[in-house]
């Protein structure tokens, strides 16, 4: 807004559109009217005057405040107003104009300007700043007290100086020193007699703490009588070669004449407090538990890397990196034990990185590099990289080895991103692909990869779950679990599909990783085991063998004392022949939740229930807990079986499971049979039961037929 030369707004407008940015001021802001009367103040003013801008609005300002009869203020808007004359009420002239105080009830010490401003071609209107100058007047006058007590009681000032706890150096006007206190004795190591009649460029060297040597702030006060105020920029080097960080101010002494006598300089030694700042700075920043960067200042250094890659097209990248099979470790050995897991996790990938490479810990078990000047193929050989060394990295406890594997998502930096949360979105939705495609492996975001954008798939599915949950659109298939060695054991896993609104059959790896990031699954296996208990409710009477019948929990129902509950009444209320049940837990499931799975384990084993622990030896630790659960089958997984014909490696392995599981009394269910060769491996071998298109194709489960 330009005095006198624009044209004004109204005052509603005024109000309207300025209002935010007057409040926002730390001053007081009036405007008054051709007729003297007030139009707007802002908050400044209402807080310290204790009037309301509605209740002062369009009254003179002598109505509001009488004081104001008795100042130069209504002259001075005047002559704003009538004849344009800008004008400054300073506060040594002028001590008191406004009724301003603090909430202590001290008065605000105050400087006055007057601007006029031209509305239209022949009226003015008058802007008042009022700047709250109470802490400068109050130094001031410290410093004038100061001076004054030097002069007149040159013995009391002397002792009062010994008293004081900072360090306090007068000066003449020459700038030789005339006296010290026995703190500026400690902090300088020299003695007042040898310091005395020297000056202060010469025993008090001092440097600015951001650009190093710099001109002693002394000569400024000296020669302009500039004042130094509460400085905390500079540094001091002591006689002995210490140096201090300190706060330091500089003021000249001035006699009633004002003539200048002198100066005098406080300073007081904050290397400590300079310290816990800077810790305290450091800490803002970084985990505490690893000392790498955090997520905060991660995101500061994404976003100067995207305005890097945006302003000069230069190539950086971003990994998220998640690490899997941790919370084995954190729930078994404890938290403890898990922070010094992922303390020298943090060291084996720093040791694989880059030395401009930027490692950060953003919660839990995952971590983030920032990868600068890193074109994409390299970025991915280093994603690749730390996989593996995640892979091979071995912890120890108790004697105990614990292997993890990393699922990482890389994410390229283009600049033409939003802001740094879009940057590591893009990478964490990548490792979420990661992790939904099996874990232990890198994915690329990609806007054209189907694969990356399931999450934004996962999305969609999330309110079409809600409909077929409420709808009952789910239907259950069964698979038949064939035994190898004894051809007339009935044995089937139900498989859940879901009917979409036009009736279309949907699989359920649509659908699934919706459900469990959106903790829909309970629900899910609610509905199943609730139509399984029905299905086996409605079968004859008469029939004499009963199938078994296998029904997939998910981790989180298994971890869920609710749900442990609900199954017991779903069994009670339906009679079901719980010896016909078997639950498969998935190793990863089980072990991730270990002792929430042994609690649903033992309470369901009470009512005779099987076990199954699926998809075994996928996991990184599987030999090690499966003395723990109490589980009747293992059903080996799918990837090693499909591949024994041809796969030395795999059929050993296979072999291995079966062998441990014979040891242990645990029947051993091999997936992915396709055809008659693996059925004939398996036989040679004495796995018992097999399951796979080369055995049945899953069939609707109401459509099975019992003798």
């Amino acid at each position: 807004m330009t005095a006198g030369t624009e044209k004004r707004p109204s005052s509603t407008s005024l109000q309207r559109d300025q209002s935010d940015i007057f409040n926002a001021c730390g001053f007081g802001i009036i405007v008054i009217d051709e007729f003297s009367k007030l139009i707007y103040w802002n908050h400044w003013v209402s807080k310290h005057s204790q009037h309301t801008l509605e209740s002062s609005k369009g009254k003179p300002l002598e109505t509001i405040f009488p004081i104001l009869d008795k100042t130069r203020l209504l002259q001075a808007i005047r002559d704003a107003i009538e004849h344009q004359l800008p004008s400054t009420l300073s506060h040594k002239l002028n001590k008191k104009v406004f009724p301003l105080s603090f909430r202590n009830g001290k008065d605000i010490e105050h400087n006055i300007k007057l601007f006029p401003l031209k509305k239209g071609h022949d009226s003015h209107h008058c802007l008042i700043e009022i700047t709250d100058i109470s802490a400068a007047v109050k130094r001031e006058k410290q410093l004038r007290d100061v001076s004054e007590q030097m002069r007149r009681e040159k013995e009391w000032a002397n002792v009062t100086l010994m008293s004081i706890a900072d360090a306090v150096i007068t000066t003449d006007q020459h700038g030789r020193i005339t006296s010290v206190n026995d703190k500026a004795e400690k902090l300088t190591g020299l003695s007042r007699d040898v310091m005395r009649g020297k000056t202060l460029r010469d025993v008090c060297p001092i440097a600015q703490a951001s650009i190093g040597a710099c001109p002693h702030p002394i000569n400024a006060c000296l020669d302009n009588r500039q004042t130094l105020t509460d400085s905390d920029n500079y540094q001091f080097l002591a006689a002995d070669g210490s140096t201090y960080a300190v706060n330091l101010s500089i003021a000249a002494i001035i006699d009633l004449d004002d003539s200048l006598l002198g100066a005098v300089m406080t300073f007081r030694d904050i290397t400590q407090s300079r310290h816990i700042s800077a810790q305290l700075s450091w800490q803002a920043k970084h985990d505490h538990l690893t000392g790498l960067i955090n997520r905060r200042e991660l995101e500061t250094k994404i976003e100067e890397h995207r305005l890097d890659a945006k302003n000069y097209g230069n190539s950086h990248n971003l990994l998220y990196i998640d690490l899997d099979q941790f919370k084995i470790v954190n729930d078994t050995c404890g938290h403890g034990i898990g922070d010094k897991l992922l303390k020298q996790i943090s060291q084996v990938f720093q040791d694989q990185l880059r030395k401009d490479d930027i490692l950060a810990r953003i919660g839990g078990d995952e971590f983030c590099v920032l990868l600068p000047m890193c074109p994409a193929e390299n970025a991915l050989k280093i994603a690749n990289t730390l996989r593996q060394a995640t892979l091979e990295y071995r912890f120890v406890h108790d004697n105990k080895p614990y292997m993890l594997g990393a699922s990482i998502g890389l994410s390229k930096i283009s600049g033409r991103e939003r802001n740094a949360a879009e940057i590591l979105s893009a990478a964490d939705s990548a490792c979420y692909s990661a992790k939904s495609l099996g874990r232990n492996r890198v994915q690329v975001h990609d806007s054209q990869d189907a694969t990356d954008e399931q999450p934004q798939q996962v999305m969609q599915w999330f309110s079409r779950l809600q409909s077929a949950l409420e709808e009952d659109r789910f239907i259950l298939y069964a698979q038949e679990i064939a035994s190898i060695h004894h051809p007339h054991t009935a044995h089937y896993e139900v498989l859940i599909r879901m009917l979409d609104q036009d009736g279309k059959i949907i699989p359920p790896n649509s659908f699934i990783p919706a459900a469990e990031r959106f903790n829909l699954m309970q629900s899910i296996d609610r509905w199943v085991l609730e139509k399984v208990c029905q299905y086996f409710a409605d079968l004859p009477k008469s029939l004499q063998k009963l199938p078994v019948i296998s029904i997939n929990l998910s981790g989180i129902s298994v971890s869920d004392k609710h749900f442990l509950q609900a199954t017991s009444k779903l069994f009670d209320q339906y009679g079901t022949p719980t010896d016909r049940i078997c639950f498969e837990i998935t190793e990863t499931a089980a072990i991730s939740n270990l002792k929430d799975a042994l609690t649903f384990m033992t309470e369901m084993k009470k009512r005779d229930c099987r076990f199954s622990l699926d998809d075994f030896g996928s996991g990184l630790s599987s030999f090690t807990y499966l003395k723990t659960l109490p589980v009747d089958y293992l059903k080996i997984d799918g990837h090693f079986v499909k591949n024994i014909t041809d796969d030395l490696v795999d059929k050993e392995f296979v072999e291995s499971i079966h062998r441990i599981a014979q040891i242990m009394g645990i029947k051993t269910i091999a997936e992915f049979v396709e055809n008659e060769q693996i059925l004939d491996i398996l036989r040679d071998i004495g796995v018992d039961y097999a399951q796979g298109y080369g055995i049945s194709k899953p069939v609707p489960l109401d459509t099975l037929q019992f003798a």
